[in-house]
């Protein structure tokens, strides 16, 4: 009995220790195959994450170039509107704040435009008044809505690219800057009473 059991304890042995020099390079092999595989993996999602961030900036920023090339063309429009001229060649034009044109509740809601006026000429701050430029300032958080805005503020030169007579000022929803019918390029515009949509251009221009 005796001699079985000692047979059968170093036969034992001899199988697990068969069992142990086979098992310690798989657990080896997988452990260094799974830190290998997961530090790719994360190069991977991390340069899909880097493309689609390059990808959406890229939209954003071709958005607000069409913007700022929309909103040029609506300044030369306030520089021939009657009541726009009137106000801004009054006796005191840095006073002077206009809801031009005027954007509806209704609206703000479904389009990236939020807010839309005219000031005097000190009412922008970028450039000189011998040379201003359009501005696009950073996001801000808005109190009431609790939304992204930028704001897009563009010189008003007169009827005939004459002196720099004020400001149009335009505040957009970040958020809704490149959602379904604004990425398509078109944005409310009103001329009077009427409302109607406006192929943005794709370039900036002069």
């Amino acid at each position: 009995m005796q001699s079985n059991s000692r047979r059968f304890g170093l036969w034992g042995k001899l199988v697990l220790a068969i069992v142990a020099a086979g098992t310690i390079p798989i657990v080896v092999g997988l452990a260094v195959a799974y830190i290998k595989g997961n530090s790719e993996l994360q190069q991977v999602i991390g340069g899909s994450f880097q493309v689609l961030a390059e990808e959406s900036a890229s939209k954003v920023d071709a958005e607000i170039q069409r913007v700022v090339a929309a909103d040029r063309l609506l300044a030369k429009r306030a520089a021939t509107d009657p009541a726009v001229r009137n106000a801004l060649s009054s006796s005191a034009p840095d006073a002077v704040r206009i809801d031009w044109p005027a954007v509806r509740k209704a609206e703000q809601g479904k389009w990236a435009l939020r807010s839309s006026w005219v000031t005097g000429s000190t009412g922008g701050t970028v450039g000189s008044p011998e040379k201003p430029t359009v501005n696009v300032s950073g996001l801000r958080l808005s109190g009431g809505t609790q939304r992204y805005l930028f704001r897009i503020s563009t010189p008003i030169q007169g009827e005939h690219n004459e002196m720099f007579i004020g400001w149009l000022h335009r505040d957009y929803d970040v958020k809704n800057l490149t959602r379904g019918r604004r990425s398509s390029g078109r944005w409310p515009r009103r001329t009077g009473q009427d409302w109607f949509l406006q192929r943005v251009p794709a370039h900036t221009g002069g």
